[in-house]
């Protein structure tokens, strides 16, 4: 697996994060009824998913790391701000079994990498005005109607997938951001 191959996929899964934290299209999907969480992503207490949709490898381009499983999640948090959100993905999801491997927060933006076994996670977090001042894109199916998002509601959009290599650490080391 060549550098430059790892090099394209952290900067492919940052921008489909990124991609994802950005959506404006016409509708979201109220998949769960709140309360923090959906599946075995862990989200802030008080989180309602709004959205969540499989994203396929191809979707992923990840390059030469074998990945599978792909996920695309997003909440919405009326009643919190943005350092108690990077609060808890930098400290709290560990009781949940993900061990946090990057982790930064600058103004009214937060990006987390976290890993639980095989399973990866790339998580953003931004404030509802920081959402539409970034613009529209979309990735998949998944859709966010950012007009029913406050400014100060906290939007949180995670892509996971599961690591098919060797080692987790070798997924890891793809998505060398330099956080």
């Amino acid at each position: 697996m060549s550098r430059s191959s790892l090099s394209r996929m952290s900067l492919v899964l940052v921008a489909i994060l990124m991609s994802l934290s950005m959506l404006a299209a016409c509708g979201g999907s109220d998949d769960d009824d709140g309360g923090g969480g959906g599946g075995d992503f862990p989200a802030p207490s008080g989180a309602d998913r709004i959205g969540e949709e499989d994203v396929s490898a191809e979707e992923l381009n990840a390059g030469d790391v074998a990945v599978s499983g792909g996920r695309a999640i997003a909440y919405k948090i009326t009643d919190s701000n943005i350092d108690d959100v990077a609060d808890f993905y930098e400290n709290d999801v560990e009781d949940d079994g993900w061990t946090v491997d990057e982790h930064v927060a600058l103004g009214d933006l937060m990006i987390s990498i976290m890993h639980d076994g095989n399973e990866l996670a790339i998580t953003t977090a931004m404030t509802g005005s920081a959402a539409r001042e970034q613009g529209a894109s979309e990735l998949g199916d998944l859709e966010i109607d950012l007009d029913e998002i406050e400014d100060d509601d906290i939007l949180i959009v995670a892509a996971t997938f599961t690591c098919d290599e060797d080692s987790v650490d070798t997924c890891i080391a793809a998505l060398e951001l330099g956080l």
